[in-house]
Protein backbone atom coordinates (compact mmCIF):
# COMPACT_ATOMS: atom_id res chain seq x y z
CA UNK A 1 0.00 0.00 0.00
CA UNK A 2 1.42 3.60 -0.78
CA UNK A 3 -0.01 6.77 -0.24
CA UNK A 4 -1.93 8.77 -2.65
CA UNK A 5 0.14 11.13 -4.90
CA UNK A 6 -0.72 14.66 -3.45
CA UNK A 7 -1.71 13.39 -0.08
CA UNK A 8 -0.16 13.68 3.43
CA UNK A 9 -1.27 10.69 4.27
CA UNK A 10 -3.60 7.75 2.73
CA UNK A 11 -6.12 5.05 5.09
CA UNK A 12 -6.98 1.57 4.52
CA UNK A 13 -10.40 0.14 6.20
CA UNK A 14 -10.00 -2.64 7.93
CA UNK A 15 -13.66 -5.14 6.38
CA UNK A 16 -13.45 -7.23 10.12
CA UNK A 17 -13.01 -4.33 12.27
CA UNK A 18 -15.66 -1.14 12.44
CA UNK A 19 -13.75 1.86 12.57
CA UNK A 20 -10.14 0.43 12.17
CA UNK A 21 -7.66 1.58 9.76
CA UNK A 22 -4.29 1.03 8.07
CA UNK A 23 -2.51 4.84 7.80
CA UNK A 24 0.26 5.07 5.27
CA UNK A 25 1.99 8.41 5.41
CA UNK A 26 3.77 9.86 1.85
CA UNK A 27 7.11 8.88 3.91
CA UNK A 28 5.91 5.66 3.77
CA UNK A 29 5.28 5.27 7.39
CA UNK A 30 2.88 2.71 8.19
CA UNK A 31 0.56 2.51 11.37
CA UNK A 32 -2.71 1.25 12.60
CA UNK A 33 -5.42 3.98 13.64
CA UNK A 34 -8.92 3.69 14.85
CA UNK A 35 -11.72 6.17 13.30
CA UNK A 36 -14.84 7.12 15.12
CA UNK A 37 -16.83 10.05 15.82
CA UNK A 38 -17.45 11.27 19.48
CA UNK A 39 -19.95 14.72 20.34
CA UNK A 40 -19.88 15.25 16.79
CA UNK A 41 -16.45 15.18 15.80
CA UNK A 42 -13.93 13.21 14.16
CA UNK A 43 -11.72 11.04 16.57
CA UNK A 44 -8.99 9.23 14.56
CA UNK A 45 -6.26 7.35 17.75
CA UNK A 46 -2.78 5.77 16.38
CA UNK A 47 -2.85 2.56 17.68
CA UNK A 48 0.48 1.94 16.36
CA UNK A 49 2.63 0.79 13.78
CA UNK A 50 2.35 -2.42 12.20
CA UNK A 51 5.02 -3.92 12.98
CA UNK A 52 4.74 -3.25 16.13
CA UNK A 53 1.16 -4.71 16.60
CA UNK A 54 -0.35 -7.56 14.75
CA UNK A 55 -3.85 -7.37 12.88
CA UNK A 56 -5.55 -8.96 15.79
CA UNK A 57 -4.24 -7.40 18.60
CA UNK A 58 -5.03 -4.02 16.66
CA UNK A 59 -8.48 -5.41 16.63
CA UNK A 60 -8.96 -6.06 19.95
CA UNK A 61 -7.42 -2.26 20.79
CA UNK A 62 -10.35 -1.12 18.25
CA UNK A 63 -12.91 -2.59 19.58
CA UNK A 64 -11.78 -1.32 23.27
CA UNK A 65 -11.58 2.08 22.20
CA UNK A 66 -15.15 1.96 19.93
CA UNK A 67 -16.86 0.33 23.41
CA UNK A 68 -15.47 3.69 24.96
CA UNK A 69 -16.94 5.66 22.35
CA UNK A 70 -20.07 3.65 22.19
CA UNK A 71 -20.18 5.25 25.90
CA UNK A 72 -19.94 8.87 24.65
CA UNK A 73 -16.28 9.02 26.26
CA UNK A 74 -13.35 10.22 24.74
CA UNK A 75 -10.41 7.57 24.73
CA UNK A 76 -7.88 10.56 24.74
CA UNK A 77 -9.32 12.13 27.67
CA UNK A 78 -9.55 9.35 29.34
CA UNK A 79 -5.83 9.01 28.53
CA UNK A 80 -4.91 12.23 29.74
CA UNK A 81 -6.97 11.40 33.13
CA UNK A 82 -5.03 8.69 33.61
CA UNK A 83 -1.15 10.18 32.84
CA UNK A 84 -2.30 12.96 35.32
CA UNK A 85 -3.37 10.65 37.90
CA UNK A 86 0.08 8.57 37.42
CA UNK A 87 1.53 12.02 37.64
CA UNK A 88 -0.06 12.71 41.34
CA UNK A 89 0.73 9.53 42.82
CA UNK A 90 4.10 10.17 41.45
CA UNK A 91 4.58 13.05 43.37
CA UNK A 92 2.98 11.61 46.46
CA UNK A 93 5.17 9.04 46.31
CA UNK A 94 8.35 11.47 45.79
CA UNK A 95 7.27 13.24 48.81
CA UNK A 96 6.90 10.17 51.33
CA UNK A 97 10.29 9.35 50.53
CA UNK A 98 11.82 12.85 50.98
CA UNK A 99 9.31 12.39 54.77
CA UNK A 100 10.75 9.27 55.45
CA UNK A 101 14.12 10.86 54.70
CA UNK A 102 13.42 13.27 56.91
CA UNK A 103 12.46 11.62 59.68
CA UNK A 104 15.77 8.87 59.19
CA UNK A 105 17.67 12.05 59.39
CA UNK A 106 15.95 13.43 62.45
CA UNK A 107 16.72 10.20 63.66
CA UNK A 108 20.19 10.17 63.38
CA UNK A 109 20.63 13.40 64.96
CA UNK A 110 22.75 13.23 68.16
CA UNK A 111 22.13 14.86 71.91
CA UNK A 112 25.58 17.48 70.80
CA UNK A 113 24.05 18.13 67.75
CA UNK A 114 20.48 19.00 68.57
CA UNK A 115 21.77 21.13 71.38
CA UNK A 116 23.88 22.97 69.85
CA UNK A 117 20.89 23.83 66.88
CA UNK A 118 18.95 24.58 69.98
CA UNK A 119 21.29 27.25 71.89
CA UNK A 120 22.03 28.67 67.77
CA UNK A 121 18.09 29.44 67.36
CA UNK A 122 17.63 30.86 70.84
CA UNK A 123 21.24 32.89 71.49
CA UNK A 124 19.06 36.10 70.45
CA UNK A 125 16.55 35.82 73.07
CA UNK A 126 19.33 34.70 75.35
CA UNK A 127 21.40 37.27 78.01
CA UNK A 128 24.92 36.74 78.30
CA UNK A 129 24.63 34.56 81.53
CA UNK A 130 22.34 32.35 79.98
CA UNK A 131 24.32 31.72 77.18
CA UNK A 132 27.29 31.16 79.21
CA UNK A 133 25.30 28.94 81.42
CA UNK A 134 23.81 26.46 78.46
CA UNK A 135 27.62 26.01 76.98
CA UNK A 136 29.02 25.14 80.72
CA UNK A 137 26.07 22.75 80.64
CA UNK A 138 26.84 21.58 77.38
CA UNK A 139 30.36 21.23 78.05
CA UNK A 140 30.16 19.21 80.96
CA UNK A 141 28.95 15.94 79.49
CA UNK A 142 30.61 15.01 76.98
CA UNK A 143 29.36 11.51 76.23
CA UNK A 144 25.96 12.45 76.38
CA UNK A 145 26.48 14.93 73.09
CA UNK A 146 27.84 11.58 71.09
CA UNK A 147 24.24 9.89 72.64
CA UNK A 148 21.40 9.67 69.19
CA UNK A 149 18.25 11.70 69.92
CA UNK A 150 15.23 9.20 71.33
CA UNK A 151 11.97 10.02 70.00
CA UNK A 152 9.50 11.64 72.71
CA UNK A 153 7.70 8.99 73.01
CA UNK A 154 10.05 5.94 73.29
CA UNK A 155 11.94 8.67 76.39
CA UNK A 156 8.38 8.27 77.88
CA UNK A 157 7.80 4.64 77.39
CA UNK A 158 10.98 3.54 78.95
Amino acid sequence: MRCPDGKAQGFLRDGACKGLRVRVTAAGAKSYVFESEVNGKTLRQTIGGIGAWTIEAARMEANRLRVLVDQNADPRDLARQRAEAARVAQAEAEARAQAEARAQAALALTVGEAWSRYIEERRPRLGERNDEQARVVFEFDKAAQAEPVKPVLAVVGE
